[in-house]
């Protein structure tokens, strides 16, 4: 945030909000950094840097439960990945949608 504020980038404002969701996320503070991640992708970013962060976000929408915040993320997922598709098509059909990180990520505790 301070570079922004130095050299008024808009470039690095945005990487300086995805450090911070990022910082929020593994912190578990899962809903600030789904907001600050759903704000991000909004505004035009490259497809693969869009992809990576929707793909964060939809895991921190189903650890939440957040079934408005998955259903978005599912929709901007589409076109690049398959599994979204699943997902939304889960929620459809009123049954508890896939996991959107592989199973080897996931703790017992969890």
């Amino acid at each position: 945030m301070a570079q922004f504020k130095k050299y008024g980038c808009f470039r690095m404002y945005r990487k300086g909000i995805i450090e911070k969701a990022e910082v929020y996320y593994q912190s578990g503070d899962l809903a600030r950094a789904l907001q600050l991640w759903v704000a991000v992708v909004r505004e035009a970013i490259p497809p693969a840097v869009r992809s990576d962060i929707l793909q964060k976000a939809i895991s921190a929408a189903y650890c939440m439960a957040s079934i408005k915040d998955y259903i978005w993320c599912c929709v901007q997922l589409m076109p690049s990945q398959p599994l979204a598709e699943d997902g939304f098509r889960a929620v459809l059909h009123s049954t508890v949608p896939p996991p959107p990180f592989a199973a080897s990520e996931v703790s017992a505790a969890q």
